[in-house]
């Protein structure tokens, strides 16, 4: 993911690569991830002993729409 980022900013000279621009980007990228990562550990922390229909059955409806992104998929594949 990073790599194709980092390259199609390149492309637009929007990203050099050299030394400081580097560190710059991987420093961003994981306060960015670390921020993340804490709003979701707080803001679930008080919602984890309630559960809800998707919480418990979250396996399914993520099954569920997979299953219909592999059959529009397929159904491209076979009839373009």
């Amino acid at each position: 993911y990073y790599v194709f980022i980092s390259i199609t900013l390149a492309s637009f000279d929007y990203f050099y690569f050299e030394t400081i621009y580097i560190y710059a980007f991987s420093l961003g990228t994981a306060l960015a991830a670390f921020l993340v990562f804490f709003g979701y550990i707080v803001f679930f922390k008080n919602k984890s002993a309630k559960t809800s229909l998707l919480s418990e059955n979250i396996n399914y409806f993520i099954g569920g729409i997979t299953g219909i992104v592999a059959l529009v998929t397929l159904f491209k594949l076979i009839f373009n």
